[in-house]
């Protein structure tokens, strides 16, 4: 815990220095017309991208499939529209990054080695698909009955 506070406090000090430069550098109106402009940029980006999320997740449920997650994507831009909006240009510059595709594919290619490819991720342990237990048998497929009973169906009588 007290590292994420020392964290919080330097990554604070290395933004409030960053704008301090920049202003140096650019002019104050300068530097409040680009953060105030990141930022609008971020909530129109954000907006933008619920919108697609929602209507990504209206059109599966439509095609009768799960509404869940339907591309990482989405949250990858989502981050990147909160990372322009926060005020900063550390978390701009990050936040434009993650916007690149190939930047994207390449955080896609680390998380899953990171957490998959080093078999971190492990399954249940009482989960049949990956257990190793094989369950031979075979299977009949019967006909499905037309309109009413059939003579093989019903009860016969011995009396």
């Amino acid at each position: 815990m007290n590292k994420l506070k020392w964290g919080f406090l330097a990554y604070g000090l290395i933004e409030i220095a960053s704008i301090i430069m920049v202003g140096r550098w650019l002019g104050v109106i300068v530097t409040l017309l680009l953060i105030v402009g990141s930022a609008v940029l971020g909530l129109i980006l954000l907006r933008l991208q619920g919108a697609l999320l929602s209507l990504e997740q209206l059109q599966a449920m439509q095609r009768g499939e799960m509404g869940g997650l339907s591309s990482p994507d989405h949250l990858v831009k989502m981050l990147a529209a909160l990372m322009l909006i926060l005020p900063g240009f550390i978390t701009d510059i990050l936040g434009l990054v993650l916007l690149i595709p190939q930047t994207r594919m390449v955080l896609y290619r680390f998380l899953v080695k990171k957490f998959i490819g080093e078999n971190k991720i492990k399954p249940a342990a009482n989960d049949p698909q990956t257990s190793g237990r094989v369950i031979e048998g075979e299977f009949e497929e019967k006909p499905k009955p037309t309109s009413g009973p059939s003579s093989d169906d019903e009860p016969k009588n011995d009396s």
